[in-house]
This record gives structure tokens, sequence and C-alpha cells, in this order.
């Protein structure tokens, strides 16, 4: 059984570099390789479908990449597109971002 690490927020954006993605899965660092046209192109109708969808189903929210989470396991994730029920967020409302 592997023992699992702790890491900071910041020795984990210092484990990559511009360009690269990269996710904390089971105690390691995990680089990807970078998307490519065609992802991009799949990845545009998936965010076209899901827009469409929680317009129509006003308890879903949906977000594009950039967004990291904690998963319940401890890894951190930053997947291409997320959608989720609202009532996950705090008080079922989405944050709001000040400078």
């Amino acid at each position: 059984m592997a023992t699992k690490t702790t890491i900071g927020w910041e020795e984990f954006l210092a484990s990559g570099s511009e360009g690269q993605r990269w996710e904390w899965i089971d105690g390691e660092i995990t680089h990807m390789t970078p998307a490519n046209f065609q992802h991009e192109i799949v990845l545009g109708r998936l965010m076209a479908y899901l827009a469409d969808y929680c317009r129509s189903h006003p308890d879903w929210i949906w977000v594009p990449s950039n967004a990291v989470f904690t998963m319940s396991s401890g890894n951190w994730r930053s997947p291409d597109v997320s959608m989720f029920k609202k009532g996950r967020l705090a008080n079922g409302a989405i944050p709001e971002t000040r400078p």
C-alpha cells in the first residue's frame, strides 16, 4: 500500500511549467500531454451541449477548464469541463470573484 504525501499549492504549481498540464493523483504529480486540435473541436461541442442542457435544467451548472477541484480522495483535478448540481456550491450560489 502506497503512502500518500501532501504537498502545498505553491509546490504543486512549481512542479510544471507554462504550457504544461498536470494534476495531483493518488499522491503523485501526473503530467499530461497537451491537447490537440481535434480535442479542442470536441471540447467546443461538449461545452455547447452542456450550456444548452444547463439552460433547461437550472439546478445544474457547468464550468470550463482552469477550475481546480479537490476530490473526496484528496486528488486535485482540473478537467476540461465540469458539470455539477448548484447545490454542491456553498449556499447553492456561484461565488463572486473580486479583483
